[in-house]
């Protein structure tokens, strides 16, 4: 993955109740993660902790570097909120088409002189053009004219600042 701030989850149909109320403290899967799978470093993920409808998550992982691991954790508490109900003790839920992938790259600017900025992203992301725009209009947006430059592990484009101002973004391919 390497340098992946943000990564983006989906759960099918999500976590479902399949057999009506249950007597649970917790009525639901609880899913949390971590980038180190060690004890008090993880988070809960509350889009994903739902029964009903597509779940969807984006977290922003802050640093993730190549090769890293990326830990997502289902958890069930297994137990009833109070054994004198008439209502199960557990719910049933399930779980599918769950799919995970890289959000989009970060872009980062550098300004390089008083009338050249560089636009650079991860190497490893070769399915984006950096693309600009004079308005934030969906027709107004084409590719930059100025090369993309790969070096020292990042693609690299550099932009003269000219009037009109531009707005830029990566698009995907």
């Amino acid at each position: 993955m390497g340098l992946a701030p943000f990564w983006s989850g989906r759960a099918g149909r999500g976590c479902r109740l399949l057999k009506g109320p249950a007597d649970e403290d917790i009525p639901v899967y609880r899913v949390y993660f971590s980038l180190t799978g060690l004890p008090g470093q993880w988070q809960v993920i509350p889009s994903l902790c739902s029964v009903t409808g597509r779940l969807s998550a984006t977290l922003n992982l802050g640093h993730w570097p190549a090769g890293g691991t990326l830990y997502v954790l289902w958890a069930d508490d297994n137990g009833p909120r109070a054994a004198s109900s008439q209502l199960p003790r557990e719910g049933t839920y399930t779980l599918d088409n769950f799919s995970a992938e890289p959000g989009p790259p970060f872009l980062a600017v550098t300004r390089l002189s008083a009338g050249t900025n560089q636009f650079t992203w991860p190497d490893f992301i070769t399915n984006y053009t950096l693309i600009s725009a004079t308005n934030l209009r969906a027709s107004a947006w084409s590719p930059v004219a100025e090369p993309d430059i790969p070096a020292t592990g990042f693609h690299r484009v550099s932009v003269g600042n000219s009037a009109p101002a531009r707005y830029f973004r990566l698009e995907r391919q």
